[in-house]
Parts: structure tokens; sequence; C-alpha cells
């Protein structure tokens, strides 16, 4: 059952994007690959910009430690949602 579910299972087309997701999931960095897989899910810079208007209005303390962490970051979509590949297609290889 396990090689059928894992992230590396034969039934996976796309292995740069599952791992991409699955590191974008848990805020892990990208590898170079994984990032051009997942770039249709980055966010434009026009996206960011309602960010920074809530980013003004918190108080000093909370916009330094937030600082820290976004800058570091690259902002994508919320990809919670998206199932892996090898999950949905199991549901359709079991007799």
């Amino acid at each position: 059952m396990k090689a059928r579910l894992a992230a590396n299972a034969a039934i996976v087309n796309y292995p740069n994007l599952e791992f991409g997701l699955v590191k974008l999931q848990r805020g892990e960095a990208l590898a170079a690959a994984e990032k051009v897989a997942c770039s249709q899910f980055r966010l434009r810079d026009a996206d960011k910009a309602g960010e920074t208007v809530e980013e003004q209005r918190d108080s000093i303390v909370k916009e330094a430690f937030k600082l820290c962490k976004v800058a570091k970051r690259a902002a994508y979509e919320d990809v919670a949602f998206i199932p892996p590949t090898s999950n949905e297609c199991e549901r359709f290889s079991r007799p």
C-alpha cells in the first residue's frame, strides 16, 4: 500500500510538482525544479499590494517580527486544498 501512496509512486506523473506542493503546504524551501513546477501558484506583485496596506496598520513590534519572516519567502496561493495526485488516482485504480 505504501508503494502506491508514496510521493514517488509510479502513478505520479509530475514528482517535482508533487514535492513542491507538499513543501509549500509545510512551509519549507523549494528546490529549483520545484519552483519552476509550482510557478503557476506564485502570487503576482499586484496581489501582494493589498498585503502592504494591512501591514502598515500593524504595530511596530508586529511589523518587525513579520519582516523577518516575510522577507525571505515568496508568496504562493493557498495550496492546502490540493490533494496529492497519488491519493486522487488511488480511488480510481482500486478494483
